[in-house]
C-alpha cells in the first residue's frame, strides 16, 4: 500500500514540475496547483518540499530563472521580453531574482557566457550579396 502512495505521490509532484515548465508565464497560486493535482493545498505543500528540498513558490522561482537562462542565448531577445514570458512583470524584480540566483544580472550573464561578435570577428563573415532588380 505504501508504494502505491509513494508512486502517485511522485506522479503528482511530476505533474506539478510540469505544470511549472509550461505555464511560468502566468500567475500560478498554490490552491490553483493544488486544484489540478487532486491535492490540499497543505498536502501540497508540504508534499512538494519534500520531494524536492523547496518551497512550491521557489520552486516555480528556479524553473523560471532556468528558462530565463536558456532565452538569453539568444541576443536578439530583450532581457524585457524575456522577463515578460517568465511571468515577470517587472523587469526589476526578475533581475534581482535572477542575480541572487545565478550570481550576475542577466545583462552580465548574457555578455559573459553569449558575447556579441567583435567588430573583428564581423569582418570575416563575407557580406550578403543584394539582390539587383530587373527593370520589366
Amino acid at each position: 500500500m505504501k508504494k502505491k502512495k509513494r508512486s502517485k505521490e511522485i506522479e503528482k509532484m511530476i505533474q506539478v514540475e510540469n505544470i511549472f515548465t509550461w505555464e511560468c508565464h502566468r500567475k500560478l497560486t498554490a490552491k490553483e496547483i493544488a486544484k489540478r493535482v487532486g491535492m490540499d493545498v497543505e498536502e501540497l505543500k508540504l508534499t512538494y518540499r519534500k520531494w524536492s528540498s523547496r518551497s512550491l513558490h521557489s520552486g516555480l522561482t528556479f524553473v523560471r530563472m532556468q528558462q530565463a537562462r536558456l532565452l538569453l542565448e539568444k541576443a536578439d531577445r530583450s532581457i524585457h521580453s524575456i522577463a515578460a514570458e517568465v511571468g515577470y512583470t517587472n523587469t526589476q524584480s526578475f533581475s534581482q531574482q535572477f542575480k541572487r540566483m545565478f550570481e550576475y544580472s542577466p545583462r552580465e550573464y548574457r555578455k559573459i557566457y553569449y558575447p556579441l561578435p567583435t567588430a573583428s570577428e564581423k569582418e570575416t563573415t563575407p557580406p550578403k550579396r543584394k539582390r539587383i532588380k530587373r527593370a520589366r
